[in-house]
This record gives structure tokens, C-alpha cells and sequence, in this order.
């Protein structure tokens, strides 16, 4: 397997992007996509953003990263710097520390014209397709 340099470390000292949307009470409708399910906040977040590429990104690869890892969540999270940009499919962290997760997959964004910050998503698995949606929503 090809060893991924990212262009964005994981730091969780970037903005929330995922601030103000989304709701605690979960979502009113599901929309969808070729291959998922996204929720309320999903949508209003990547209307505002312009960025449902992200979504179709993240789209391409749920289905075989649950496959290979057979766990049902997967964690995304987008990181955002200076107009470059790396997405994490992050697993559940093992032991013997437990406080670092797994990295499932890296992918860099050469540019992106999203403002500094971070982004994240939780899929979890449905049949027939996975629903994306904001942790607070979860």
C-alpha cells in the first residue's frame, strides 16, 4: 500500500466548521445520492460551504472501507489550511493506548477554496446505502 504524505496534519486546534448546523434532535428528511444517505445539517452545511463534492468524495470510498475494516461507523474529517486541504476516514482507536484512532484512509486536496477549519462527518451503515451525517446529529 502507498504511503500518503498529508498536506494537513489532524489538528484539532482549527475552527469548527461544523458549527451552528445540524440539530440534537437529529434530522427531518433524508436526502440522497448515488450511493449514501446525508441528513438536514449534511445538506445545509455543504449548501453554505459549496462543497457537496466532499460528499461524493467521501461516497466513492465508504462502501469498500467498511468492507475492508468491517466496522460499521467511520469517522471523516477534512482538514483545512492555506487553500489545501486532507480528508481522514479515521477507525476506532486500538489498544494499547486507545488515544489515537486509526487512520483508514488519507486523501489530499491540492486546493480548495473552503475557509481554514475542519470538517466532520460520521457514516454509519443502512441497507441498502450508509447515512452521512454531523455528530451532533448522531
Amino acid at each position: 500500500m502507498e504511503t500518503i504524505i498529508p498536506l494537513i496534519e489532524q489538528d484539532e486546534t482549527l475552527k469548527d466548521l461544523n458549527e451552528g448546523f445540524g440539530s440534537m434532535m437529529g434530522t427531518s428528511h433524508y436526502y440522497s445520492n448515488v450511493a449514501c444517505y446525508y441528513t438536514d445539517g449534511v445538506r445545509d452545511l455543504c449548501n453554505t460551504l459549496k462543497c457537496f463534492w466532499l460528499l461524493d468524495l467521501i461516497s466513492i470510498y465508504i462502501m469498500s472501507i467498511m468492507k475492508k475494516t468491517g466496522e460499521p461507523v467511520q469517522v471523516w474529517v477534512l482538514y483545512v489550511k492555506d487553500n489545501k486541504a486532507t480528508l481522514y476516514c479515521l477507525g476506532y482507536p486500538e489498544p494499547p493506548d486507545y488515544e489515537r484512532d486509526v487512520v483508514h484512509f488519507i486523501r489530499n486536496i491540492e486546493y480548495t477554496d473552503l475557509p481554514n477549519g475542519k470538517i466532520m462527518f460520521e457514516v454509519g451503515y443502512n441497507d441498502p446505502k450508509p447515512i452521512i451525517c454531523l455528530p451532533v446529529e448522531d
